[in-house]
């Protein structure tokens, strides 16, 4: 019976484990350097092709201070922009900027998924 409760644990903690989005060793925290407009653009096309084309609106230090980004929908307004009222249950898209050897990588919580940006969007390790 001892061996019941050692293993509980176990499975507790390898179910956990795989919740968790991938993390490379070689992975590091980054953020961006020196981002101009172009590059900010850069960075929002990437953000919208990983939410499957839908338009978002970075602030101008979005990953200057911190390796993660956090997209929340647009909160609905009437044609006259009054908020409507209702909730919105969606919970809001994080993604994390990693350095992963020479390259800045993009990955988005939710799904794990990953995407190289661009040369020209200089990142360094955090």
């Amino acid at each position: 019976m001892r061996g019941g409760w050692l293993a509980a644990p176990l499975i507790t903690a390898w179910i956990t484990a795989c919740n968790s989005p991938p993390v490379l060793a070689l992975d590091t925290a980054a953020v961006l350097v020196d981002p101009d407009g172009e590059a900010r653009g850069v960075l929002a096309a990437a953000v919208s092709e990983m939410l499957h084309g839908a338009a978002v609106t970075l602030t101008e230090d979005a990953l200057l201070h911190d390796s993660w980004l956090t997209v929340e929908r647009v909160r609905p307004r009437t044609a006259d922009g009054k908020l409507l009222n209702g909730r919105i249950l969606e919970r809001p898209e994080q993604f994390q900027l990693i350095r992963d050897q020479d390259q800045c990588v993009l990955i988005q919580r939710s799904s794990g998924r990953r995407k190289v940006l661009s040369p020209q969007l200089g990142c360094r390790a955090f």
